[in-house]
């Protein structure tokens, strides 16, 4: 019997808290190449990952569909509208969520920037601090075959 149910103290003895909830959290990802260069985001201060390296990516909603997402994120970044061809899909976690982030890819012609990133030269991308999850979609990246 353990001791503080001798004593009889077993009730002071806080409960286990429940783990909380799961939270799926659903996001599309952007892999935008121009001249064999590929566009970055560096996240900034104060950010979780503050300083590393990411291909822009922003959640959507639930009920929508990734390439829709994916569509508007384009327009929102890029002057020049291309095609986003679909590039799987890449799982992580981070503490209680588990995110997907839906892949898309673009050759984007001109380069002109309408948000935040940088062009990176492909011979860059090696060196660079990126977060795990998006260093594995860089990873992928150069495995598909162009």
């Amino acid at each position: 019997m353990c001791q503080a149910a001798q004593l009889g103290e077993a009730d002071r003895i806080p409960h286990k808290t429940p783990r909380p909830a799961i939270t799926k959290v659903e996001s599309v990802g952007l892999a935008l190449r121009h001249n064999n260069c590929w566009l970055l985001r560096q996240c900034p201060a104060g950010a979780r990952r503050e300083g590393l390296w990411e291909f822009p990516h922003e959640q959507i909603d639930d009920d929508s569909k990734p390439i829709q997402g994916a569509e508007a994120f384009l327009r929102a970044i890029v002057a020049e509208q291309q095609p986003v061809l679909p590039a799987g899909s890449h799982d992580h976690s981070i503490t209680r969520y588990r995110v997907r982030i839906h892949l898309f890819t673009a050759e984007i012609k001109k380069g002109t920037l309408l948000g935040e990133g940088r062009w990176i030269p492909a011979a860059e991308m090696a060196e660079l601090p990126m977060s795990a999850p998006h260093r594995r979609i860089w990873n992928h990246l150069q495995q598909a075959p162009s």
